[in-house]
């Protein structure tokens, strides 16, 4: 358990026999102890009982509660803004929570490096060289790597962050990209890095994809038209939004090309997409904040259906993982704002659908004092942790959501290797999540559901809902696409595969988030023959060829005709010898596949576990017909018409 987490037990065990919170003070009065003093304080009640934690404690950060609070489900109003800080000298800083929770990476643009803050003793424990003046950061999940944008070196560097690694913490390239490198974030699709670069108006997209033939490199720059200082990537990584002094470019990251700019009012600063995808919050110059409706299909699609101003002096936004919370940072105060997003359906979490005109608002929640200049703000990713970068003070401050204290956990069965023998598919891959027996599994948002927390699931097919493991639980059974797990799974024999999410409120109870993994076997393999766009002939013996995993003595072949909809089993129980002559059936089709499953176990209830081979589509042509011969000569004969 983190210093954090065990700090915010400690308050709530002390908050409980406090008794009921006081009253505020009057005009004048000195101000009471707040949720974000006592967790303070009891962070350094335990740092002082721990021996091993070294790093200097924070000093207490004061905690100023609006005087004005809208009447909130218990979720949020429990959220108060626990706060520590932590100093790292007079630098530009920015940075992330890793997933895991354990660090902090943070830029220091003076001394061109990058700190490594453990969030266990809240000392610095690495400081990695990177370029010149570091003004942004991302993290990959898989491979797990920090990408840093360099204003003035014009080049991103990499930083391995895979505490496995032999090259943990150290820099393993360095990517030039256009001038003045300002934003960084990471998409799902390929997976890409985006890069922002102000000082030639472009995106720069890095392949991520480790085993690609460009992997760290650039593969596509794409002209914005204007100076690009932020940018945010919608959930499912298709579409990208670049902010900057013309507004919001909207990039399509299938094609890689401008689709659009969303006008705004003035030059936008930062923006955020909520995690379902249905909203975007561009933040312009001035404090004025845009919303901007991205629900495909709607009449107001990509434009902007309400502003919204959240004071001056306000330099970034950003969006808690339940989509139900907003922050920004102040310079005017130095403070943090804090949001509630009501989007008019009756609850702060609402529908997974934006709602325009006066439907939407942002109800005022909290103001929390951090360090000076306040410059950025970020999520850890599992919601329970705002970071906030300092500026002028050369501090981060983290804040304490109160996401784990609405959290449910539940357990994860990833069907990456077990296949049905009936009913076969290989085009998807089964999600079965289990939640606690009190949790209505109903009200699971499938949109809200992510693998690695970057590949969403399919949600064109409604959720499966029973109780296949037959324990008396309640489960729910969610799919994603084959195709696109290479993109964020790391192949190996213990791979662990993170599923997070929402549940929303049902009944009056507010809605939560949830954390489940599952560690699985990650392997694949490769049909060699026939090739995708080959043809092969009907009524004849084809060699079907594949890659050979040797832990594997047995496979089991099926064919699909109509583009992988409906599969045939061919044979079972073959020597797994990478090779079968097979005859394909029927008639000719264009859209044919083959797949080969090399059998590691079987289960009851005709469950097959093993490495998955999958073709591409190709044809199958019927035999050529042999014709008769011509004749050596033709003759006609012409003669005068019957008419005449």
């Amino acid at each position: 358990m983190s210093l954090i987490e065990r700090a915010v037990q400690k308050f709530g065990a002390d908050a409980e026999r406090s008794g009921p919170p006081v009253e505020p003070a009057p005009p004048g009065a000195p101000p009471p102890a707040t949720r974000g003093s006592l967790i303070e304080a009891a962070m350094q009640s335990i740092a002082s009982d721990t021996a091993t934690t070294t790093a200097p404690q924070p000093a207490p950060v004061a905690h100023e509660p609006v005087t004005s609070r809208s009447a909130l489900p218990p979720r949020s109003a429990a959220r108060g803004a626990s706060t520590v800080r932590i100093d790292l000298g007079r630098v530009r800083t920015r940075g992330f929570i890793t997933p895991d929770g354990a660090a902090m990476y943070v830029t220091q643009s003076q001394s061109n490096s990058v700190s490594v803050v453990s969030l266990r003793s809240l000392g610095t424990v690495a400081v990695i060289p990177v370029g010149q003046s570091p003004a942004a950061i991302a993290m990959l999940d898989d491979p797990r790597r920090a990408y840093v944008a360099n204003r003035l070196s014009h080049d991103v560097s990499v930083i391995d962050a895979d505490s496995s690694s032999a090259s943990w913490n150290h820099v393993v390239a360095t990517i030039p990209v256009g001038r003045s490198p300002s934003d960084v974030v990471v998409s799902a699709l390929g997976p890409r890095v985006l890069v922002a670069c102000a000082g030639d108006s472009t995106l720069a997209m890095l392949d991520a994809h480790r085993g690609s033939g460009t992997f760290d490199r650039v593969v596509k720059t794409v002209k914005l038209g204007s100076s690009s200082t932020a940018v945010a990537v919608s959930p499912d990584g298709g579409r990208a939004y670049a902010g900057g002094n013309g507004g919001v470019v909207v990039v399509d990251l299938r094609s890689d090309v401008v689709v659009k700019t969303i006008r705004t009012s003035s030059s936008t600063v930062s923006v955020a997409v909520t995690p379902d995808g249905a909203m975007l919050f561009a933040l312009q110059q001035g404090g004025e904040l845009a919303i901007v409706d991205l629900v495909p299909g709607s009449a107001s699609f990509e434009t902007v259906v309400k502003s919204v101003r959240v004071g001056s002096g306000t330099t970034a936004v950003a969006i808690t993982a339940d989509g139900g919370l907003l922050y920004a940072t102040a310079r005017d105060g130095n403070v943090v704002y804090v949001y509630a997003i009501d989007r008019g359906t009756g609850s702060v979490v609402g529908s997974e659908h934006a709602a325009g005109g006066d439907a939407l608002q942002l109800i005022a929640v909290d103001t929390t004092a951090v360090g000076q200049a306040p410059a950025a703000v970020r999520m850890s990713p599992d919601g329970a942790l705002a970071f906030v970068a300092n500026e002028g003070s050369g501090s981060v401050s983290l804040l304490a959501t109160g996401a784990s204290e609405t959290s449910v956990a539940g357990r994860l069965d990833f069907g990456f290797d077990r296949f049905a023998r009936n009913g076969f598919d290989p085009s998807w891959t089964s999600v079965r999540v289990q939640f606690p027996a009190s949790e209505d599994a109903a009200a699971l948002r499938t949109s809200s559901v992510r693998i690695q927390g970057l590949l969403p699931v399919d949600t064109l097919v409604a959720p499966s809902i029973g109780d296949s493991d037959q324990d008396g639980v309640t489960d729910v059974t969610v799919r994603v696409r084959r195709s696109r797990l290479p993109s964020v799974l790391a192949t190996g024999d213990s791979t662990i595969v993170r599923v997070t999410g929402v549940i929303d409120s049902v009944a009056g109870r507010p809605s939560r988030r949830f954390v489940v993994t599952d560690t699985v076997r990650v392997q694949w393999a490769a049909i060699t023959s026939p090739l995708a766009g080959q043809s092969v002939t009907g009524s004849a013996p084809h060699a079907v060829h594949w890659q050979v995993r040797p832990e594997a003595s047995a496979a089991a072949m099926w064919s699909s005709a109509d583009a992988g909809r409906t599969w045939a089993l061919v044979a079972d129980s073959l020597p797994n010898t990478g090779q079968y002559a097979w005859t394909p059936p029927g008639t000719s089709h264009d859209s044919m596949q083959v797949a080969v499953l090399q059998v590691r176990a079987r289960h009851p209830g005709g469950v097959v576990e093993g490495v998955l081979a999958l073709s591409g589509y190709f044809s199958r042509v019927s035999p050529a017909v042999a014709l008769s011969a011509l004749p050596a000569r033709l003759e006609m004969s012409v003669g005068p018409s019957p008419a005449r």
